[in-house]
């Protein structure tokens, strides 16, 4: 078991909010890409999303702690880490789509070692233009790899302090731009796996976090946010901390904001418990969620 403070991690995304980050169409036929690479594997059914992961050795090495972080060996132990964080990163989506009323999942498609390629100084849109292009020189071939698995989706496990994740996103994404880059350290227990997953989908941030206050309908969304309790006792996935003076903030819990499902809130003492809503008719990240999960599980 491994225990990070929470405090400890990484911001939770980029300065801002970069529009650039929105995609829905690719500006430039150089990033389409055709499914040239036939493949025998089949998707259990149209609400599963399909996920390729490759990770980096700088991920590989921070995870399993290992004291060089740039040329660690890639032994089977590590890998096998490396596979079960992977794997914990895939069933925590899959407990918050239950927890939520989200009938589609997530599967893993493939995860491979990405070798010859450091991270550490490269802002995470660089990252993510890496991952795009097709003829760059960078990670050239992880499109192919996508293809080969039918990946729907690319989350790519980096070890970068700079933020928690960074996703091209849409609503929903396009499958040309279907890339996200994730800190391994952020990837579980702090659900930025799931998190950068659904920004392919088109779920937003809280409300706060997008200077919509209230009940505004901001850049043609009205209920699609996040929701942080009143209280400032706990938030969705897709939120961004609470506004407390908690050094600690407020805990991410495994919901996404919807008008359906409640959070069962412990107290203290861990004896008792309550059933406390976590969003409404205005922050109502599932209903995108739904409404887009067949489109993204479709692209391969």
């Amino acid at each position: 078991m491994t225990q990070i403070k929470r405090s400890s991690l990484p911001a939770e995304g980029p300065e801002g909010d970069p529009k650039e980050f929105v995609k829905e169409d690719p500006p430039s036929a150089r990033m389409l890409r055709g499914s040239s690479i036939e493949s025998s594997h089949r998707r259990l059914n149209d609400l599963t999303i399909d996920i390729l992961v490759p990770f980096t050795r700088r991920a590989l090495c921070g995870l399993s702690k290992a004291t060089n972080p740039t040329s660690c060996t890639a032994t089977d132990g590590r890998l096998r880490m490396m596979q079960n964080h992977i794997n914990l990163a895939i069933q925590e989506g899959n407990v918050a789509f239950s927890n939520s009323g989200i009938s589609g999942r997530l599967r893993l498609a493939y995860s491979y070692l990405v070798d010859d390629y450091d991270e550490s100084q490269l802002a995470y849109s660089d990252i993510l233009w890496n991952m795009g292009y097709r003829t760059d020189g960078k990670l050239d071939d992880m499109q192919e790899i996508r293809e080969k698995y039918k990946a729907d989706v690319v989350v790519m496990l980096v070890d970068n302090s700079s933020s928690c994740g960074l996703t091209f996103s849409g609503f929903p994404v396009s499958r040309s731009w279907a890339f996200s880059a994730v800190n391994w350290a952020c990837a579980i227990g702090y659900y930025t796996f799931v998190h950068e997953v659904m920004h392919f989908l088109g779920a937003q941030h809280d409300r706060s976090t997008k200077l919509c206050p209230g009940t505004m309908c901001c850049e043609g969304q009205c209920s699609n946010f996040g929701w942080i309790d009143p209280k400032n006792r706990f938030r969705s996935i897709m939120s961004y901390d609470c506004p407390t003076e908690n050094e600690y903030g407020c805990p991410r819990v495994q919901y996404f904001s919807q008008t359906t499902k409640y959070y069962e809130l412990l107290s203290s003492d861990g004896l008792t418990s309550r059933y406390i809503r976590i969003g409404d008719r205005y922050n109502n990240n599932a209903r995108v969620i739904r409404q887009n999960f067949a489109t993204v599980a479709a692209y391969y």
